[in-house]
């Protein structure tokens, strides 16, 4: 859970608690407490702990065998899959790619 205070100074601190975890940190404005918050709160639940060292082509290769058998199509996905493995992006790990997603948020949003 993450909390703001306007301090005397005029910054804004952010106060993050999540899982006996806890970090602070003053910013100037509050969408930038609020920014690195989102961020801080994801890396403690998520980012840390939750398929870090996994590449996406590892996912991929999981999902070919675990759930497109599954399907009408499972042919066609499992060779979208397969193609999608040997590609550039699969080589990313799936912490980094959390990442980039929320980098991509802030800029858009």
């Amino acid at each position: 859970m993450a909390t703001f205070k306007n301090l005397e100074t005029g910054r804004w601190q952010a106060q993050v608690a999540r899982q006996g975890v806890r970090k602070a940190k003053s910013f100037k404005t509050k969408r930038e407490a609020q920014d690195w918050a989102n961020r801080q709160e994801f890396l403690i639940t998520e980012g840390e702990t939750g398929g870090s060292g996994q590449l996406l082509k590892e996912l991929f290769s999981r999902y070919a065998r675990e759930v497109s058998p599954k399907k009408r199509g499972a042919r066609w996905e499992t060779i979208r899959l397969e193609r999608l493995s040997k590609d550039k992006i699969s080589e990313i790990r799936l912490s980094d790619l959390a990442l980039l997603i929320l980098q991509i948020g802030e800029i858009g949003g």
